[in-house]
């Protein structure tokens, strides 16, 4: 069933997103590298907000995760309007105060501008 591989894809999208939010800072960053480290960040942010939003666009209300450690509550749906749509712009804001506004440019990498048109859809 393709709606069942979409969903699939995409909470596995967001799994990534979540491990690389979390697991950023295990690299010893050096201050020259600082830049690089929040580009990293606000495009883990963006994607996870991506996802997240077309999984809310496909299914409506569904569990919100925002964390590698998914607990039992975790798994329950919750209202798109209350609780999802406040998380995806909470990471798009997230992302756009992360990323530098040059980087895209045909890479295929989100940068600050995609962050903030997306916060703008809002």
């Amino acid at each position: 069933n393709q709606y069942e591989a979409d969903f699939i894809l995409l909470y596995g999208g967001i799994s990534r997103a979540n491990n690389q939010i979390e697991t950023i800072d295990n690299v010893a960053w050096t201050e020259a590298q600082k830049t690089q480290r929040n580009q990293l960040l606000g495009e883990a942010f963006f994607m996870r907000g991506f996802y997240t939003m077309l999984l809310t666009q496909m299914y409506g209300d569904v569990p919100l995760i925002t964390s590698t450690t998914i607990t039992e509550e975790m798994q329950q749906q919750v209202s798109a309007e209350e609780f999802i749509y406040p998380q995806i712009l909470s990471d798009f804001v997230s992302a756009k105060n992360l990323m530098k506004p040059e980087r895209a440019n045909g890479s295929g990498h989100a940068d600050k501008f995609c962050a903030e048109a997306f916060i703008a859809r809002g």
